[in-house]
């Protein structure tokens, strides 16, 4: 079911709207942007109430990481500082991004 969702979120090309939604206000080295809101798309998708649910509910599954290009899925301490690092107008932009692309 992840693979699937995975999967569809590739072909709705989903991880290059993201990566022109959001500029990262900080130097991520082996994350980019796109994917940490990737993982926590799919995070959600799998039903994680809180971010330290990552480390067991995706992490375990790199083949599905592999689909969307990454090498695994970041650690849920990484995806919270990188949550962290978000201002307004990181938030801003995305929403923006969204109402562009998306319908919702």
């Amino acid at each position: 079911m992840l693979c699937c969702f995975a999967e569809f979120l590739k072909r709705a090309g989903v991880p290059e709207i993201l990566d022109q939604m959001l500029t990262p206000v900080r130097k991520i080295v082996s994350y980019t942007a796109t994917d940490y809101l990737l993982t926590l798309v799919l995070s959600v998708a799998v039903g994680c109430d809180f971010n330290v649910a990552i480390n067991h509910l995706l992490r375990p599954y790199p083949q599905v990481a592999r689909l969307l290009d990454m090498p695994g899925f970041p650690e849920q301490s990484s995806v919270s500082g990188f949550l962290h690092t978000l201002s307004a107008a990181s938030l801003e932009e995305l929403d923006l991004g969204a109402s562009k692309n998306w319908i919702w």
